[in-house]
């Protein structure tokens, strides 16, 4: 929230990326969660995510959805 009011009042385009989701719930791993591949895989999950607002982001009429947590 502090990062979109800060790029509102510069006039800035806030961009936010992730090129993965995280497991949620029954799907969420129980072995702790780490950088090292072969403890991090097992944590991500498709989709990723890109939001962007700004002046420079033109509205679209064709929105993707973010699946509520559980999903």
């Amino acid at each position: 929230g502090e990062l979109r009011t800060e790029a509102g009042r510069d006039g800035a385009t806030l961009v936010l990326v992730s090129d993965h989701g995280f497991r949620w719930g029954a799907d969420r791993p129980a072995n702790a969660s780490g950088v090292g591949f072969d403890v991090a895989f097992r944590w991500h999950r498709d989709p990723g995510v890109l939001l962007a607002e700004g002046p420079a982001v033109l509205p679209s009429k064709v929105r993707g959805r973010i699946p509520a947590r559980g999903v």
